[in-house]
Protein backbone atom coordinates (compact mmCIF):
# COMPACT_ATOMS: atom_id res chain seq x y z
CA UNK A 1 0.00 0.00 0.00
CA UNK A 2 1.27 3.53 -0.96
CA UNK A 3 2.03 6.41 1.22
CA UNK A 4 -0.03 9.64 0.79
CA UNK A 5 2.28 12.81 2.25
CA UNK A 6 -0.82 15.08 2.23
CA UNK A 7 -3.08 12.93 4.18
CA UNK A 8 -0.39 11.46 6.70
CA UNK A 9 -1.40 7.80 5.81
CA UNK A 10 1.15 5.51 6.30
CA UNK A 11 2.09 1.26 5.24
CA UNK A 12 0.35 -0.91 7.26
CA UNK A 13 3.38 -3.28 7.97
CA UNK A 14 5.22 0.33 9.70
CA UNK A 15 4.32 1.60 12.56
CA UNK A 16 4.76 5.26 12.72
CA UNK A 17 7.59 6.89 15.38
CA UNK A 18 6.01 9.34 17.50
CA UNK A 19 5.61 13.10 16.44
CA UNK A 20 8.21 15.13 18.43
CA UNK A 21 6.68 18.43 20.09
CA UNK A 22 6.64 20.61 23.18
CA UNK A 23 4.61 19.22 26.03
CA UNK A 24 1.50 20.41 26.43
CA UNK A 25 0.96 21.52 22.70
CA UNK A 26 0.15 19.49 19.77
CA UNK A 27 0.55 20.11 15.84
CA UNK A 28 -2.89 20.89 14.05
CA UNK A 29 -3.86 17.89 12.06
CA UNK A 30 -4.05 18.04 7.68
CA UNK A 31 -7.64 18.27 6.83
CA UNK A 32 -9.42 14.89 5.14
CA UNK A 33 -12.95 13.90 5.08
CA UNK A 34 -13.65 11.47 7.33
CA UNK A 35 -16.63 10.47 5.69
CA UNK A 36 -14.41 8.56 2.62
CA UNK A 37 -11.11 8.00 4.40
CA UNK A 38 -10.22 6.23 7.44
CA UNK A 39 -8.94 7.67 10.45
CA UNK A 40 -5.09 8.48 9.98
CA UNK A 41 -2.32 7.34 11.80
CA UNK A 42 -1.25 10.84 12.83
CA UNK A 43 -4.67 11.68 14.80
CA UNK A 44 -3.72 7.97 16.53
CA UNK A 45 -0.34 9.44 17.76
CA UNK A 46 -1.80 13.40 18.46
CA UNK A 47 -5.14 12.76 20.64
CA UNK A 48 -5.40 8.72 21.69
CA UNK A 49 -9.22 9.48 20.37
CA UNK A 50 -10.23 5.88 18.55
CA UNK A 51 -7.61 4.05 21.39
CA UNK A 52 -9.59 6.12 24.18
CA UNK A 53 -13.30 6.07 22.98
CA UNK A 54 -12.41 1.73 22.63
CA UNK A 55 -11.01 1.78 26.29
CA UNK A 56 -13.70 4.09 27.93
CA UNK A 57 -16.41 2.25 25.84
CA UNK A 58 -15.32 -0.48 27.89
CA UNK A 59 -14.95 0.82 31.39
CA UNK A 60 -17.07 3.16 33.90
CA UNK A 61 -14.46 5.04 35.34
CA UNK A 62 -14.62 8.63 35.19
CA UNK A 63 -12.75 10.65 32.94
CA UNK A 64 -9.52 12.68 33.28
CA UNK A 65 -8.04 15.93 32.35
CA UNK A 66 -5.41 13.51 29.95
CA UNK A 67 -7.87 11.42 28.97
CA UNK A 68 -9.00 13.78 25.67
CA UNK A 69 -8.05 16.75 23.70
CA UNK A 70 -10.93 18.63 25.07
CA UNK A 71 -11.63 20.30 21.69
CA UNK A 72 -14.94 20.62 19.75
CA UNK A 73 -13.38 18.40 16.77
CA UNK A 74 -12.93 15.48 18.89
CA UNK A 75 -16.39 14.95 19.56
CA UNK A 76 -17.06 16.09 15.71
CA UNK A 77 -14.47 12.67 15.27
CA UNK A 78 -16.08 10.62 17.99
CA UNK A 79 -19.90 11.24 15.94
CA UNK A 80 -18.98 9.83 13.00
CA UNK A 81 -16.76 6.90 14.56
CA UNK A 82 -20.06 6.35 17.05
CA UNK A 83 -23.40 7.49 15.93
CA UNK A 84 -25.47 8.55 18.87
CA UNK A 85 -28.06 5.92 19.97
CA UNK A 86 -31.62 6.46 19.14
CA UNK A 87 -32.74 4.64 21.96
CA UNK A 88 -33.75 6.79 24.86
CA UNK A 89 -31.29 7.51 27.65
CA UNK A 90 -32.18 5.04 30.41
CA UNK A 91 -32.35 2.16 27.79
CA UNK A 92 -28.68 2.70 26.60
CA UNK A 93 -25.77 1.24 26.82
CA UNK A 94 -24.96 1.66 30.50
CA UNK A 95 -21.19 2.02 30.02
CA UNK A 96 -21.52 4.06 26.98
CA UNK A 97 -23.90 6.69 29.31
CA UNK A 98 -21.32 6.50 32.05
CA UNK A 99 -18.55 7.72 29.42
CA UNK A 100 -20.70 10.37 28.17
CA UNK A 101 -21.82 11.50 31.25
CA UNK A 102 -18.57 11.90 33.04
CA UNK A 103 -17.24 13.49 29.73
CA UNK A 104 -20.22 16.30 29.98
CA UNK A 105 -19.16 16.65 33.61
CA UNK A 106 -15.79 16.89 32.54
CA UNK A 107 -16.44 19.84 30.58
CA UNK A 108 -18.05 21.95 32.73
CA UNK A 109 -15.26 21.48 35.07
CA UNK A 110 -12.81 22.78 32.34
CA UNK A 111 -15.97 25.65 31.10
CA UNK A 112 -15.75 24.11 27.47
CA UNK A 113 -19.22 25.41 26.49
CA UNK A 114 -19.17 24.48 22.73
CA UNK A 115 -18.32 20.88 24.41
CA UNK A 116 -21.34 21.32 26.29
CA UNK A 117 -23.79 22.50 23.42
CA UNK A 118 -22.54 19.68 21.00
CA UNK A 119 -22.66 17.08 23.32
CA UNK A 120 -26.78 18.07 24.00
CA UNK A 121 -27.72 19.35 20.77
CA UNK A 122 -26.75 15.90 19.01
CA UNK A 123 -28.49 13.86 21.75
CA UNK A 124 -25.40 11.79 23.18
CA UNK A 125 -26.22 13.69 26.40
CA UNK A 126 -29.47 15.26 28.14
CA UNK A 127 -29.08 18.49 30.03
CA UNK A 128 -30.29 16.87 32.90
CA UNK A 129 -27.96 13.13 32.91
CA UNK A 130 -27.25 12.60 36.28
CA UNK A 131 -23.52 11.25 37.56
CA UNK A 132 -23.68 9.51 41.16
CA UNK A 133 -27.35 11.43 41.48
CA UNK A 134 -25.63 15.23 40.95
CA UNK A 135 -27.03 17.06 38.06
CA UNK A 136 -25.23 19.08 35.71
CA UNK A 137 -26.47 22.38 36.51
CA UNK A 138 -25.58 21.52 40.33
CA UNK A 139 -22.18 20.85 39.20
CA UNK A 140 -21.86 24.42 36.81
CA UNK A 141 -23.09 25.93 40.63
CA UNK A 142 -20.91 24.46 42.20
CA UNK A 143 -17.99 25.74 40.09
CA UNK A 144 -19.19 29.22 40.41
CA UNK A 145 -19.49 29.78 36.31
CA UNK A 146 -22.08 31.95 35.75
CA UNK A 147 -21.52 31.26 31.26
CA UNK A 148 -22.37 27.74 31.86
CA UNK A 149 -25.50 28.14 34.28
CA UNK A 150 -27.40 30.13 31.92
CA UNK A 151 -26.12 27.89 28.61
CA UNK A 152 -27.69 24.81 30.19
CA UNK A 153 -30.74 26.40 31.55
CA UNK A 154 -31.09 27.71 27.75
CA UNK A 155 -30.64 24.47 27.00
CA UNK A 156 -33.15 22.75 28.75
CA UNK A 157 -32.12 21.87 32.15
CA UNK A 158 -34.45 21.66 34.86
CA UNK A 159 -34.71 24.99 36.88
CA UNK A 160 -36.00 23.12 40.28
CA UNK A 161 -34.65 19.31 40.19
CA UNK A 162 -33.33 18.32 43.56
CA UNK A 163 -29.53 16.31 42.78
CA UNK A 164 -26.97 15.24 45.52
CA UNK A 165 -24.44 17.87 46.63
CA UNK A 166 -22.32 16.18 48.88
CA UNK A 167 -22.95 12.60 50.33
CA UNK A 168 -21.72 11.16 54.47
CA UNK A 169 -21.90 8.35 56.08
CA UNK A 170 -24.40 7.17 58.36
CA UNK A 171 -24.26 4.18 60.34
CA UNK A 172 -28.10 3.30 60.27
CA UNK A 173 -28.75 4.23 56.76
CA UNK A 174 -25.43 3.63 55.10
CA UNK A 175 -23.88 6.19 52.52
CA UNK A 176 -26.53 9.43 52.34
CA UNK A 177 -27.29 12.07 50.02
CA UNK A 178 -27.36 15.33 50.59
CA UNK A 179 -30.17 16.96 47.95
CA UNK A 180 -30.25 20.41 47.23
CA UNK A 181 -31.65 22.43 44.09
CA UNK A 182 -29.83 24.58 42.29
CA UNK A 183 -30.85 27.86 44.06
CA UNK A 184 -30.28 26.05 47.11
CA UNK A 185 -26.92 25.62 46.44
CA UNK A 186 -26.03 28.96 45.43
CA UNK A 187 -27.64 30.11 48.31
CA UNK A 188 -25.60 28.17 50.46
CA UNK A 189 -22.37 28.97 48.79
CA UNK A 190 -23.65 32.83 48.75
CA UNK A 191 -23.31 33.07 45.54
CA UNK A 192 -25.14 36.27 44.82
CA UNK A 193 -24.59 36.95 41.37
CA UNK A 194 -26.17 33.04 40.80
CA UNK A 195 -29.15 33.75 42.85
CA UNK A 196 -30.05 36.68 41.19
CA UNK A 197 -29.61 35.30 38.25
CA UNK A 198 -31.82 31.82 39.15
CA UNK A 199 -34.51 34.19 40.72
CA UNK A 200 -35.27 37.16 38.45
CA UNK A 201 -34.33 35.76 34.61
CA UNK A 202 -35.15 31.97 35.36
CA UNK A 203 -37.81 32.33 38.03
CA UNK A 204 -36.24 29.64 40.39
CA UNK A 205 -39.01 28.11 43.24
CA UNK A 206 -37.10 29.52 46.75
CA UNK A 207 -40.00 27.98 48.59
CA UNK A 208 -38.72 24.45 47.74
CA UNK A 209 -37.88 22.08 50.91
CA UNK A 210 -35.12 19.76 50.46
CA UNK A 211 -35.77 16.40 52.21
CA UNK A 212 -33.88 17.43 55.05
CA UNK A 213 -35.90 20.49 55.51
CA UNK A 214 -33.00 22.72 54.37
CA UNK A 215 -34.47 25.81 52.59
CA UNK A 216 -32.73 28.32 50.23
CA UNK A 217 -32.89 30.93 52.67
CA UNK A 218 -31.93 28.70 55.95
CA UNK A 219 -28.80 27.19 54.17
CA UNK A 220 -27.79 31.25 53.56
CA UNK A 221 -28.33 32.26 56.72
CA UNK A 222 -26.78 29.27 58.57
CA UNK A 223 -23.81 30.22 56.40
CA UNK A 224 -23.77 33.42 57.19
CA UNK A 225 -24.07 35.17 53.73
CA UNK A 226 -26.05 38.26 54.98
CA UNK A 227 -26.46 39.50 51.47
CA UNK A 228 -28.19 36.45 50.16
CA UNK A 229 -30.31 36.20 53.36
CA UNK A 230 -31.22 40.34 52.54
CA UNK A 231 -32.19 39.69 49.04
CA UNK A 232 -34.01 36.04 49.20
CA UNK A 233 -37.71 36.24 50.56
CA UNK A 234 -38.65 35.57 53.72
CA UNK A 235 -39.86 31.77 53.62
CA UNK A 236 -41.03 29.98 57.28
CA UNK A 237 -41.29 26.15 55.57
CA UNK A 238 -39.47 23.19 56.63
CA UNK A 239 -38.71 23.47 60.14
CA UNK A 240 -40.21 20.32 61.28
CA UNK A 241 -37.98 18.49 58.86
CA UNK A 242 -34.85 20.19 59.93
CA UNK A 243 -35.81 19.45 63.69
CA UNK A 244 -36.19 15.91 62.73
CA UNK A 245 -32.85 15.39 60.29
CA UNK A 246 -30.97 17.30 63.02
CA UNK A 247 -31.71 14.89 65.47
CA UNK A 248 -32.06 12.11 63.86
CA UNK A 249 -29.51 10.08 66.12
CA UNK A 250 -30.74 11.49 68.94
CA UNK A 251 -34.07 10.11 68.46
CA UNK A 252 -33.26 6.93 67.35
CA UNK A 253 -31.03 6.59 70.61
CA UNK A 254 -33.83 7.75 73.08
CA UNK A 255 -35.76 4.58 70.72
CA UNK A 256 -32.95 2.87 71.47
CA UNK A 257 -32.86 3.77 75.08
CA UNK A 258 -36.73 2.65 75.64
CA UNK A 259 -36.27 -0.76 73.59
CA UNK A 260 -33.46 -1.73 75.90
CA UNK A 261 -35.40 -0.93 79.04
CA UNK A 262 -38.35 -2.93 77.74
CA UNK A 263 -36.14 -5.62 77.17
CA UNK A 264 -34.53 -5.67 80.18
CA UNK A 265 -38.02 -5.10 82.26
CA UNK A 266 -38.71 -8.65 80.52
CA UNK A 267 -35.57 -10.09 81.48
CA UNK A 268 -35.93 -9.41 85.03
CA UNK A 269 -39.16 -9.56 85.34
CA UNK A 270 -40.77 -12.30 83.26
CA UNK A 271 -37.76 -14.44 82.27
CA UNK A 272 -36.12 -14.92 85.28
CA UNK A 273 -38.96 -15.57 87.57
CA UNK A 274 -40.22 -17.82 85.07
CA UNK A 275 -36.85 -19.84 84.65
CA UNK A 276 -36.86 -20.24 88.66
CA UNK A 277 -39.74 -20.58 89.34
CA UNK A 278 -41.39 -23.10 86.51
CA UNK A 279 -38.78 -24.21 84.02
CA UNK A 280 -36.78 -25.22 87.05
CA UNK A 281 -39.46 -27.46 89.31
CA UNK A 282 -41.00 -28.31 86.22
CA UNK A 283 -37.68 -29.86 84.84
CA UNK A 284 -35.91 -31.38 88.10
CA UNK A 285 -39.07 -32.24 90.14
CA UNK A 286 -42.18 -32.27 88.27
CA UNK A 287 -40.69 -33.97 84.91
CA UNK A 288 -38.57 -36.74 87.35
CA UNK A 289 -41.59 -37.57 89.58
CA UNK A 290 -43.81 -38.10 86.86
CA UNK A 291 -40.99 -40.40 85.19
CA UNK A 292 -40.60 -42.22 88.50
CA UNK A 293 -44.03 -43.06 89.03
CA UNK A 294 -44.55 -44.07 85.48
CA UNK A 295 -41.29 -46.40 85.66
CA UNK A 296 -42.56 -47.64 89.45
CA UNK A 297 -45.85 -48.59 87.95
CA UNK A 298 -44.47 -50.46 84.68
CA UNK A 299 -42.06 -52.70 87.18
CA UNK A 300 -44.51 -52.74 90.20
CA UNK A 301 -44.64 -56.95 89.36
CA UNK A 302 -41.11 -56.39 90.40
CA UNK A 303 -41.41 -54.10 93.77
CA UNK A 304 -41.84 -57.32 96.22
CA UNK A 305 -38.66 -58.87 95.45
CA UNK A 306 -36.30 -55.73 95.44
CA UNK A 307 -37.96 -54.96 99.02
CA UNK A 308 -37.06 -58.00 100.29
CA UNK A 309 -33.56 -57.99 98.85
CA UNK A 310 -33.09 -54.93 100.54
CA UNK A 311 -34.06 -55.94 104.17
CA UNK A 312 -31.84 -59.26 103.64
CA UNK A 313 -28.36 -56.64 102.81
CA UNK A 314 -29.61 -54.14 105.38
CA UNK A 315 -27.63 -56.32 108.72
CA UNK A 316 -24.47 -55.82 106.57
CA UNK A 317 -24.62 -52.32 105.39
CA UNK A 318 -25.22 -51.22 108.78
CA UNK A 319 -22.03 -53.04 110.22
CA UNK A 320 -20.02 -51.83 106.93
CA UNK A 321 -20.92 -48.39 108.39
CA UNK A 322 -20.25 -48.50 111.77
CA UNK A 323 -16.28 -49.96 111.11
CA UNK A 324 -16.00 -46.97 108.80
CA UNK A 325 -17.28 -44.45 111.65
CA UNK A 326 -14.85 -46.44 114.48
CA UNK A 327 -11.66 -45.58 112.23
CA UNK A 328 -12.77 -41.89 111.76
CA UNK A 329 -13.09 -41.30 115.36
CA UNK A 330 -9.68 -43.13 115.85
CA UNK A 331 -7.76 -40.56 113.86
CA UNK A 332 -8.83 -37.46 115.33
CA UNK A 333 -6.20 -37.23 117.96
CA UNK A 334 -3.44 -37.33 115.43
CA UNK A 335 -5.58 -34.97 112.83
CA UNK A 336 -5.59 -32.38 115.83
CA UNK A 337 -2.13 -32.74 116.97
CA UNK A 338 -0.68 -32.15 113.07
CA UNK A 339 -2.95 -28.88 113.34
CA UNK A 340 -1.86 -27.50 116.12
CA UNK A 341 1.25 -28.01 115.56
CA UNK A 342 2.52 -27.89 111.87
CA UNK A 343 -0.96 -26.31 109.62
CA UNK A 344 -2.07 -23.77 112.43
CA UNK A 345 1.39 -21.95 112.92
CA UNK A 346 2.05 -21.84 108.86
CA UNK A 347 -1.44 -20.37 109.15
CA UNK A 348 0.11 -17.66 110.87
CA UNK A 349 3.42 -17.12 109.49
CA UNK A 350 1.67 -16.40 105.99
CA UNK A 351 -0.91 -14.32 107.53
CA UNK A 352 1.97 -12.06 109.49
CA UNK A 353 3.45 -11.61 106.29
CA UNK A 354 0.11 -10.34 104.12
CA UNK A 355 -0.58 -8.36 106.79
CA UNK A 356 2.81 -6.45 106.64
CA UNK A 357 2.82 -6.06 103.44
CA UNK A 358 -0.76 -4.76 103.44
CA UNK A 359 -0.08 -2.21 106.10
CA UNK A 360 3.70 -1.47 104.50
CA UNK A 361 3.18 -1.39 101.10
CA UNK A 362 -0.81 -1.80 99.49
CA UNK A 363 -2.09 0.64 101.78
CA UNK A 364 -0.08 3.52 101.38
CA UNK A 365 -0.12 2.66 97.19
CA UNK A 366 -4.04 2.58 97.62
CA UNK A 367 -4.35 5.94 99.65
CA UNK A 368 -2.03 7.47 96.59
CA UNK A 369 -4.33 6.55 94.15
CA UNK A 370 -7.09 7.78 96.06
CA UNK A 371 -5.61 10.99 96.59
CA UNK A 372 -4.96 11.31 93.63
CA UNK A 373 -8.81 10.84 92.22
CA UNK A 374 -9.71 13.39 94.92
CA UNK A 375 -7.70 16.00 94.01
CA UNK A 376 -8.95 15.34 89.94
CA UNK A 377 -12.41 15.76 91.23
CA UNK A 378 -11.57 19.08 93.29
CA UNK A 379 -9.44 20.57 90.40
CA UNK A 380 -12.27 19.50 88.06
CA UNK A 381 -14.97 20.92 90.36
CA UNK A 382 -13.70 24.49 90.85
CA UNK A 383 -13.35 25.12 87.10
CA UNK A 384 -16.93 23.92 86.47
CA UNK A 385 -17.90 26.42 89.27
CA UNK A 386 -15.74 29.33 87.47
CA UNK A 387 -16.94 28.68 84.15
CA UNK A 388 -20.96 28.73 85.10
CA UNK A 389 -19.82 32.60 87.15
CA UNK A 390 -17.57 33.63 84.08
CA UNK A 391 -21.18 32.33 82.37
CA UNK A 392 -23.94 34.58 84.63
CA UNK A 393 -21.46 37.67 84.13
CA UNK A 394 -21.19 37.62 80.45
CA UNK A 395 -24.87 37.42 80.61
CA UNK A 396 -25.29 39.89 83.24
CA UNK A 397 -23.22 42.02 81.77
CA UNK A 398 -24.71 41.53 77.78
CA UNK A 399 -28.30 42.78 79.34
CA UNK A 400 -26.74 45.41 81.21
CA UNK A 401 -25.17 47.06 78.17
CA UNK A 402 -28.75 46.11 76.15
CA UNK A 403 -30.37 48.12 78.44
CA UNK A 404 -28.32 50.51 78.74
CA UNK A 405 -27.68 50.94 74.43
CA UNK A 406 -31.50 50.24 74.02
CA UNK A 407 -30.51 46.83 71.90
CA UNK A 408 -28.48 48.72 69.17
CA UNK A 409 -25.35 47.70 69.80
CA UNK A 410 -26.39 44.15 71.75
CA UNK A 411 -30.11 42.46 70.18
CA UNK A 412 -32.18 40.30 72.08
CA UNK A 413 -30.51 37.47 70.16
CA UNK A 414 -27.24 38.14 71.94
CA UNK A 415 -29.57 38.42 75.68
CA UNK A 416 -30.94 34.73 73.98
CA UNK A 417 -27.35 32.87 73.22
CA UNK A 418 -26.36 34.10 76.77
CA UNK A 419 -28.54 32.78 78.66
CA UNK A 420 -28.02 29.14 76.55
CA UNK A 421 -24.91 29.57 77.50
CA UNK A 422 -25.62 29.32 81.37
CA UNK A 423 -28.14 26.79 80.65
CA UNK A 424 -25.46 24.26 79.06
CA UNK A 425 -22.99 25.26 81.77
CA UNK A 426 -25.16 23.83 84.30
CA UNK A 427 -27.33 21.42 82.54
CA UNK A 428 -24.66 20.32 80.62
CA UNK A 429 -21.35 20.68 81.78
CA UNK A 430 -21.98 19.87 85.37
CA UNK A 431 -23.73 16.32 84.28
CA UNK A 432 -20.86 15.40 82.57
CA UNK A 433 -18.30 16.06 84.85
CA UNK A 434 -20.00 14.04 87.36
CA UNK A 435 -20.53 11.35 84.86
CA UNK A 436 -16.47 11.80 84.22
CA UNK A 437 -16.31 11.57 88.17
CA UNK A 438 -18.41 8.28 88.03
CA UNK A 439 -16.19 6.60 85.07
CA UNK A 440 -12.78 7.83 87.04
CA UNK A 441 -14.62 6.46 90.09
CA UNK A 442 -14.61 2.99 88.91
CA UNK A 443 -11.37 2.57 87.47
CA UNK A 444 -10.09 4.21 91.18
CA UNK A 445 -11.81 1.35 92.85
CA UNK A 446 -10.68 -1.62 90.24
CA UNK A 447 -7.02 0.07 90.74
CA UNK A 448 -7.69 0.45 94.52
CA UNK A 449 -8.83 -3.34 95.11
CA UNK A 450 -5.97 -4.84 92.65
CA UNK A 451 -3.48 -2.93 95.12
CA UNK A 452 -5.09 -4.25 98.29
CA UNK A 453 -6.02 -7.91 97.57
CA UNK A 454 -4.41 -8.79 93.95
CA UNK A 455 -6.51 -11.16 92.61
CA UNK A 456 -8.98 -11.54 94.88
CA UNK A 457 -10.02 -7.78 94.54
CA UNK A 458 -10.09 -8.10 90.96
CA UNK A 459 -12.85 -10.50 91.13
CA UNK A 460 -14.50 -8.82 94.11
CA UNK A 461 -14.34 -5.52 91.86
CA UNK A 462 -15.85 -7.52 88.61
CA UNK A 463 -18.68 -8.82 91.08
CA UNK A 464 -19.72 -5.40 92.70
CA UNK A 465 -19.43 -4.19 89.04
CA UNK A 466 -22.00 -6.68 87.62
CA UNK A 467 -24.55 -5.52 90.38
CA UNK A 468 -23.93 -1.66 89.76
CA UNK A 469 -24.83 -2.34 85.97
CA UNK A 470 -27.65 -4.17 86.71
CA UNK A 471 -28.70 -1.64 88.95
CA UNK A 472 -28.24 1.63 87.29
CA UNK A 473 -29.06 0.16 83.94
CA UNK A 474 -32.55 1.53 83.74
CA UNK A 475 -31.14 4.80 85.10
CA UNK A 476 -28.46 5.47 82.55
CA UNK A 477 -30.92 4.63 80.01
CA UNK A 478 -33.56 7.24 81.03
CA UNK A 479 -30.60 9.80 81.29
CA UNK A 480 -30.08 8.92 77.60
CA UNK A 481 -33.50 9.49 76.92
CA UNK A 482 -33.89 12.96 79.01
CA UNK A 483 -30.42 14.39 77.16
CA UNK A 484 -31.67 13.03 73.64
CA UNK A 485 -34.93 15.55 74.36
CA UNK A 486 -33.09 18.03 75.83
CA UNK A 487 -31.26 18.52 72.46
CA UNK A 488 -34.37 18.40 70.77
CA UNK A 489 -35.60 20.88 73.12
CA UNK A 490 -32.60 23.39 72.35
CA UNK A 491 -33.07 22.92 68.36
CA UNK A 492 -36.55 23.39 68.55
CA UNK A 493 -36.39 26.85 70.62
CA UNK A 494 -34.20 27.48 67.77
CA UNK A 495 -36.32 26.78 65.15
CA UNK A 496 -39.24 28.80 66.97
CA UNK A 497 -36.74 31.54 66.97
CA UNK A 498 -36.63 30.82 63.22
CA UNK A 499 -40.24 30.60 62.68
CA UNK A 500 -40.55 34.33 64.32
CA UNK A 501 -37.90 35.86 62.90
CA UNK A 502 -36.66 33.21 59.02
CA UNK A 503 -33.94 35.41 58.33
CA UNK A 504 -32.24 34.95 61.76
CA UNK A 505 -28.23 34.64 61.63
Amino acid sequence: MSSDTNHGVVEESQEPSPPEYEPGTEPTPPEYDPGTEPLPGYFREISGLESIILARRNSTAPLSRDDITWDLETWRQYIQIYPPSTKPWDERDAKENAFVASSLFMGINLGKGDVIAFLIENGIVTPNTKLAEETPLLRAVAKTNVRIVKQLLDLGAEKDALGSVSTYYDSFQGTVHVFRTPLQHAASLGHLVLVKLLMETYHCDDSIVAPDGQTALRLAAENRHHEVVDYLPTRRSGGFRRWKHAHRKSLRRATKAVVRILDFLKFFCWSVPKFILWDIPKNTIVKPIMKGCAWCWKNRKDFGPWCKHQLLNLPGRVARFGKRVGKSLAKIPGDCWDFGTKTLPRWIKKFSIWLWKLVSERLPRAFGILARWISSIITSSAKAVWNVILKIVSLLSTVVEAVISFLRRVTLTDVWNGFVEVLKAIFMTFPKIILSWIKTGGKTSYKVLKALFGTAGKILWYFVFALGWVIIFIPRQLWKIIKSFGESFMKGSHELRVWLNPKVR
